[in-house]
């Protein structure tokens, strides 16, 4: 297939990419550091998988944020609409809010942040048509290998390991045992992408496993697993208020349409993370 790719430089999109390829589809690729240049679609594209946006959920540029993740989607929508090219999006759980059980795709919507509010704005423009020829997926808190670049906002799997690595001293937040998140492998994410190319479905899904887990049981496993000691820090004031305490995914609709082998985190750490010397 013909596949245009946003984000492809980026954590998830890299991985894309290279599934993509390996499977010999023709890719052509965006990336926002070209924005002097936005892509014109052409009318022969099977698909346009937009994964590419301002991915902070800190940053406060509201006008930044919106021009990335909310004008630059709909102009990319636009031009499929016109063409009548599916498209595959990607959402993010950040919409939900903080719950207090498994989320489903037709719940309330509390977004705490602006990139939860740009993900929420750009899904009303996406699913404003009822016919839409769009695929939206919510991710859940992915992780994986390939994050490193994102600093302050790569998952756990990478900050909790790096940190043991350079002081075997592993730091997280005062009440860390309540903080539960549904935790996503990146290479399930992109198996979820490459199964749905291949369906008629269209509409919201959710992408996550339905299993939470705690940041302190993460914590627990990987200081096991590097000889490393934990040290609780107070949650910076910036987060209060913002900062999603439980996630899940009411995985009903996604495990009906597609039959992903999600992969369990904490087996993910046994074999992923290792001792050092």
């Amino acid at each position: 297939m013909k596949i245009l790719l946003t984000g492809h430089k980026g954590f998830i999109g890299s991985h894309l990419f290279k599934r993509l390829t390996a499977e010999n589809h023709m890719v052509q690729t965006y990336d926002w550091k070209d924005r002097s240049i936005w892509p014109y679609i052409n009318e022969d594209l099977d698909w346009v998988i937009h994964v590419g946006a301002n991915s902070s959920t800190t940053e406060r540029d509201t006008d930044l944020i919106g021009r990335q993740n909310i004008t630059f989607t709909e102009f990319l929508y636009n031009q499929c609409k016109e063409y009548n090219i599916p498209m595959q999006f990607a959402s993010s759980a950040s919409v939900y809010g903080t719950t207090t059980k498994p989320a489903h795709e037709k719940d309330d919507l509390y977004p705490q942040s602006p990139y939860a509010w740009s993900k929420l704005h750009a899904e009303r423009i996406l699913t404003a048509d009822p016919d839409s020829n769009v695929q939206i997926f919510r991710y859940f808190n992915v992780y994986g290998h390939g994050e490193e670049h994102k600093g302050s906002q790569a998952s756990v799997f990478t900050k909790f390991p790096k940190q043991a690595k350079e002081n075997k001293l592993i730091e997280l937040f005062e009440g860390s045992d309540k903080v539960v998140r549904d935790f996503v492998c990146v290479d399930d994410v992109v198996e979820f992408h490459m199964q749905m190319l291949k369906t008629k479905h269209r509409g919201i899904f959710n992408v996550g496993t339905g299993k939470p887990v705690s940041f302190q049981h993460i914590a627990n496993i990987i200081a096991l697993q590097t000889d490393s000691n934990l040290k609780h820090i107070p949650m910076p004031k910036e987060l209060h208020g913002q900062y999603q305490w439980y996630t899940c995914a009411d995985t009903s609709w996604c495990n009906t349409v597609t039959k992903v082998n999600w992969t369990n985190p904490i087996e993910w750490i046994y074999k992923n993370v290792k001792a050092t010397s």
